[in-house]
């Protein structure tokens, strides 16, 4: 209760002091890392008070104004102290436990982690393929690749206004070993080639690729 509503229990001090002195401005309860809770009171408002108490103890001389402190005052900050030490050691406390605790399941939260990583990229896989009509790949043994309407999974999610032109792809180990790409620069010489690596690639990975068929 200290530690939510010690603030309250300042300004209901402050409104005491000011009531017993009869004072509105020029007094005030205030904080800092040096001197903790202090009374502050101007010079002008001290004038309007008969005498200072004996209970206020003088802790610093500012140039408008006099910093006190009081038995009263430095409990309720002692207070408030401990209560957040109190706080401070039960965090502590419950942050270790469950400390110990994921330690003691390092493993198992491994293997958790794996296992959802495993199925996060499979859901991946799926949600692509459906959402950008890729198809099943027919994987074999042989030395041909057959690519028909490959597209550049990549390029043509850029190209919104442009619609982008799938291509066909044949290479085989026999008269067919290599294909010669012209065109005049940004024709998509490049793109064509990372397209066909690309969908091999994540053919091999398990996954649909974008074309029409891949044999």
């Amino acid at each position: 209760d200290i530690l939510q509503n010690g603030k309250n229990y300042v300004l209901n001090y402050e409104k005491e002091q000011k009531k017993r002195w009869k004072v509105n401005s020029g007094f005030k309860v205030g904080h800092n890392n040096i001197l903790g809770y202090y009374i502050e009171i101007t010079l002008r408002t001290l004038r309007d008070i008969p005498k200072v108490p004996e209970e206020y103890i003088e802790r610093q001389t500012l140039k408008n104004a006099k910093r006190y402190t009081t038995s009263e005052l430095k409990k309720l900050e002692e207070k408030i102290v401990r209560a957040e030490e109190q706080i401070n050691e039960l965090e502590y406390e419950v942050f270790s436990t469950i400390r110990d605790k994921v330690v003691e399941k390092t493993i198992n939260i491994l293997e958790t982690a794996k296992n959802i990583a495993y199925i996060d990229v499979l859901a991946c896989f799926a949600e692509i393929a459906e959402k950008n009509n890729y198809c099943r790949p027919k994987m074999n043994n042989g030395d041909t690749i057959v690519i028909k309407g490959g597209r550049h999974p990549v390029v043509e999610q850029i190209n919104i206004s442009d619609r982008f032109i799938p291509n066909d792809c044949y290479l085989d180990t026999n008269k067919e070993q290599v294909l010669i790409i012209t065109g005049p620069n940004m024709a998509g010489k490049s793109t064509y080639l990372r397209q066909v690596a690309l969908i091999c690639i994540i053919a091999q990975m398990g996954c649909f690729v974008p074309a029409k068929a891949i044999l």
